[in-house]
């Protein structure tokens, strides 16, 4: 079979601690068909100059200030020459054929239409706590991350429907992406991947969980629900996607 090409974005932001052992594991993917595109948000870390030092990447860019996580992944969907888009986080490493058994999803007929991919995605400190196995949204607004802090367990590893994919680690199909663009860049951090499932989901397509497809995140100190920085974010972006996306006719 013909496999396309994958464009990987990477996103960092002061990222020295993981971002290394994140694009060792893309480097190491059993579907070879890809280019990894690494977008850095002006890091103040020595993380820029230590993937220019280290990695021959397809695509290096360096934003001369911080635009926030969507803008950045805005940046490298620009120079994207895949059929498919894989994002994965700065903090994520991913197993070895994590991109085979997620692009596999693609060319099931049982789901379609499917934009995106949702991937298991773990804690990588505690291996035995799912981090989130999509996004999840409800009528009332809320909007979380499906299976967040669940033990592992063989609910989480049953292939499903979901919302929406969560950033973290997720793969798209270009041309759909093409169709109704990638994030807003208004929301700067935080839901801009639950905003953009709405979205698919109001144009039509379905997102697949795919339990096989394994990411380890770090995560979790950047998103403390106590911080400042978080609530800000967190609590005007989910009022932007209702607001922006919840339409008259799905009130009941």
């Amino acid at each position: 079979m013909d496999k396309g090409k994958v464009s990987f974005i990477v996103v960092n932001w002061n990222g020295k601690e993981t971002v290394s052992e994140c694009l060792d594991s893309l480097l190491a993917q059993t579907y070879e068909n890809r280019e990894i595109i690494f977008v850095d948000n002006h890091s103040s870390d020595g993380s820029l100059e230590l993937v220019k030092e280290k990695y021959h990447l397809d695509k290096i860019i360096a934003l001369d200030k911080n635009y926030g996580y969507a803008e950045a992944n805005n940046v490298g969907f620009r120079y994207a020459r895949g059929e498919y888009i894989a994002l994965v986080n700065n903090d994520s490493v991913l197993d070895t054929n994590w991109l085979e058994k997620a692009w596999q999803v693609f060319q099931r007929n049982d789901y379609q239409p499917v934009a995106s991919v949702a991937t298991k995605i773990i804690n990588y400190q505690q291996r035995n706590l799912i981090d989130t196995a999509g996004v999840e949204f409800f009528g009332f607004g809320a909007g979380w991350d499906y299976k967040n802090l669940a033990v592992d367990s063989a609910e989480v590893n049953r292939r499903k429907e979901v919302f929406g994919a969560c950033a973290t680690a997720s793969l798209y199909k270009k041309e759909i992406l093409d169709e109704t663009g990638l994030f807003d860049s208004k929301y700067f951090i935080y839901f801009e991947d639950t905003e953009l499932a709405f979205r698919l989901r109001l144009f039509g397509y379905k997102c697949l969980y795919e339990p096989e497809a394994v990411c380890y995140h770090y995560g979790g100190k950047k998103r403390n629900p106590r911080n400042e920085f978080y609530i800000y974010y967190g609590r005007r972006n989910i009022e932007f996607l209702f607001i922006k996306n919840m339409q008259g006719s799905l009130f009941k």
